[in-house]
């Protein structure tokens, strides 16, 4: 039980602070976006709306069930950087291998949250 180990709630709250933080940069940034922008702007809004509504709920109930659907939303960012090293020796059009790496990424990790 959660309510057991008092040092988790200071880091749910943490990473529920940093979610909310984070949702307001990935908003600031949309007009930078790389890629298609038709499809990367609505996919890096969708995502950062998905982490500030589980930052909200993290921040309202901290368990560790929130903090687990927390971490795999911003797992889309980790997963899109990882998409890009593995596509780039592809040799195709940075534009391109931008969006492909947004949208596996948004593949895989937003069905998890």
């Amino acid at each position: 039980d959660d309510r057991d180990v008092p040092y988790r709630a200071i880091l749910y709250y943490s990473m529920g602070i940093a979610g909310i933080l984070h949702s307001i940069s990935v908003v600031a940034v949309l007009p930078k976006v790389m890629g298609e922008k038709r499809l990367t702007i609505p996919l890096y809004f969708a995502t950062g709306m998905v982490n500030l509504g589980n930052s909200i709920v993290l921040v309202m109930k901290p368990t560790l069930q929130h903090a687990f659907l927390l971490w795999g939303s911003m797992n889309t960012f980790v997963y899109t950087r990882a998409y890009l090293v593995s596509l780039t020796p592809a040799h195709i059009d940075w534009e391109l291998l931008y969006t492909y790496g947004i949208v596996a990424a948004a593949a895989t990790t937003l069905s998890l949250t």
